[in-house]
């Protein structure tokens, strides 16, 4: 009994370690940080699944949470742009109207001069959706021009919606029949929560409206497009998982479901329209698919043949191919599974997801979160295996020079094909089990 809180006392030291001490280019020290914290986190699901209660562990997940109000983000700079935004709504400015590189020159702003010097991406347009801009806008008004006290009220709002997931998700999960230790599977896991209240990545406030998604199926499912749209606000990849929600629906919910997306969607996105309409937001969305690359997997494989063919990487043939080919998959999937029940959503929603990153040019560590939650449901363990070896990604900056580590790509995704292959035999022959 004693170990359970020696391992959850280490588990948090390492966490709050990582949170605190390395720097985005001290890959050696983050390894030192998470590689400790991911061996504790398995060691401690496993007294998870043999406790009759999961107290210990939500009030553990709790305390991590608030522990890392705490911390800065220092594996990721992404803030910087989350409080240029807040800044220009603030300013009555729309932040998805103009480039920073085209704003700086018309501003005299020291506190606007220091946050562009900082920014990752000054010649891109914001992409960030709506219901984000609002939590920048706030954060930034409640930190009064400081950038720790605005780093710590971004902190704040993420951490009510991932507090709150801790106590919803056991109770989406009984609804589902899937045991509520697995809710720590994700309540714990190093990654979501370095990346979520670490390092200010939002897909956990995505996810937890994914959660209420699914709750409201089961319970009010007339209303389940208001937590859905709420998702695709936060972040647009829930809207991959579109086709095979209305699949699964009758012509007449169908369309009042499409309705309700577009009315919602209409009110979240009305305070900005003119600066979508005029900016170049749909511009950097195409630019992911055509200029960047980081920690790909599936999509280094076609880059390969590309230089094999043709010398050099024809991304922006590639780009548009690999996005061409996940949403053909996605499509036909989703056709295929429309008659089966909401109880398999959640597993299929992971297939989904699994295709969009594996023909993505780009998964940042933080990009895996939604499939640690949909994995849950399944306790689908190659994802769980993923989302500790994407650590390895941030070797791409070793030293401050941003360069892929193509052996340790190879060695993260020949290892999470390992523990999938082995995941798709113990699939078959449980299907096999239960046809016999």
């Amino acid at each position: 009994m004693y170990v359970k809180y020696l391992i959850g006392s280490l588990f948090t030291l390492f966490l709050l370690l990582g949170g605190l001490w390395p720097g985005q280019s001290d890959f050696f020290a983050i390894l030192l940080c998470l590689v400790p914290a991911n061996i504790c986190y398995f060691i401690l699901m496993g007294f998870s699944k043999r406790d009759d209660s999961i107290l210990f562990y939500m009030l553990l997940a709790i305390a991590l949470r608030v522990g890392m109000l705490f911390t800065s983000p220092h594996l990721s700079d992404d803030y910087v742009r989350f409080i240029w935004d807040g800044h220009l709504s603030n300013n009555t400015k729309n932040p998805y109207e103009k480039k920073p590189v085209d704003q700086i020159s018309s501003i005299e702003s020291n506190r606007y001069i220091y946050l562009y010097s900082h920014l990752n991406s000054p010649n891109y347009h914001t992409v960030y959706p709506p219901f984000l801009q609002a939590i920048f806008k706030f954060s930034v008004r409640f930190g009064e021009n400081n950038l720790d006290w605005e780093i710590f009220f971004l902190k704040i709002f993420y951490a009510i919606f991932s507090i709150g997931l801790i106590f919803l998700l056991p109770y989406v999960l009984k609804l589902y029949g899937v045991p509520t230790w697995h809710s720590c599977l994700y309540t714990l896991n190093p990654l979501v929560i370095i990346e979520e209240m670490g390092n200010l990545h939002a897909e956990g406030i995505m996810v937890f409206f994914l959660a209420l998604f699914l709750f409201a199926l089961k319970k009010y499912p007339k209303i389940a497009f208001i937590p859905y749209s709420a998702a695709i606000a936060v972040k647009l990849t829930p809207l991959l998982l579109l086709p095979s929600i209305l699949m699964k629906l009758s012509l007449k919910y169908r369309v009042l479901f499409s309705l309700g997306i577009l009315i919602i969607f209409f009110l979240f996105f009305l305070p900005y329209l003119n600066g979508i309409v005029k900016g170049g937001f749909f511009e950097s969305l195409y630019l992911y698919f055509n200029k960047l690359e980081f920690n790909a997997f599936g999509y280094n494989i076609f880059k390969a043949f590309g230089y094999m063919t043709h010398g050099y990487n024809r991304i922006k043939i590639l780009g548009p191919l690999t996005a061409f080919l996940a949403m053909v998959l996605i499509l036909f999937l989703s056709y295929q599974k429309r008659n089966k029940s909401w109880d398999t959503f959640p597993i299929q929603s992971l297939i989904l997801y699994f295709i969009y990153l594996f023909f993505s040019p780009v998964i940042h560590p933080w990009y895996i979160i939604p499939l640690v939650f949909f994995a849950i449901f399944n306790k689908v363990h190659f994802v769980f295996i993923w989302s500790a070896l994407s650590v390895l990604s941030y070797s791409h900056y070793i030293g401050g020079i941003d360069k892929e580590q193509y052996l340790l790509i190879f060695f993260q995704y020949f290892v999470v094909l390992l523990f999938l292959g082995k995941d798709m035999i113990q699939w078959l022959k449980n299907k096999n089990s239960m046809t016999s």
